[in-house]
């Protein structure tokens, strides 16, 4: 067996996809002008493309069950356009439940819904609105209500002034 043939992964597992690829293409698309944000929007959009051209050809692929991925598309809200991932439901801190791309006048922005462990809570489960600022900086706005729906998730950002009206 010719071993140039044999491509070698890296597998991603579900923290890496939702904090460490979705930052990164971000980050693409803000370096690279070979890829317009129209084409941006579309390919993210598109959650066969990412799982069957994108990640192949960054020699990646996922070790988690990518059956419970979702992506709605676009979706457009006053001056934004956002994308909304739907993950699978996290079984600890600090997985997501929900990422969002959103696209307007300040530029291309991540954010995430994740499950918290704080600390002196009565809560099963808590939640935190978090942003991947760049190169795999994260921050957070501190506890949340939980969102339930994508419609939740959409308003909670637009609560916390993150969309443009």
């Amino acid at each position: 067996m010719n071993t140039k043939d044999t491509k070698e992964y890296t597998v991603l597992n579900l923290y890496q996809f939702e904090f460490k690829l979705i930052p990164a293409l971000i980050q693409m698309l803000n370096r690279d002008n070979h890829i317009s944000v129209e084409e941006f929007l579309v390919r993210m959009s598109d959650l066969m493309w990412i799982l069957e051209t994108l990640l192949p050809s960054l020699r990646l692929r996922c070790g988690f069950d990518t059956s419970d991925l979702k992506i709605s598309g676009k979706v457009e809200c006053g001056k934004n356009f956002i994308i909304i991932y739907t993950f699978p439901f996290p079984a600890y801190s600090p997985l997501a439940k929900f990422g969002a791309i959103v696209l307007n006048s300040r530029g291309v922005n991540y954010y995430t819904l994740e499950k918290s462990s704080m600390i002196n809570s009565n809560e099963e489960d808590s939640w935190v609105l978090g942003h991947t600022v760049h190169q795999g900086l994260h921050s957070n706005y501190g506890k949340v209500k939980d969102c339930s729906t994508i419609d939740d998730f959409v308003s909670l950002l637009g609560e916390k002034g993150l969309l443009e009206n």
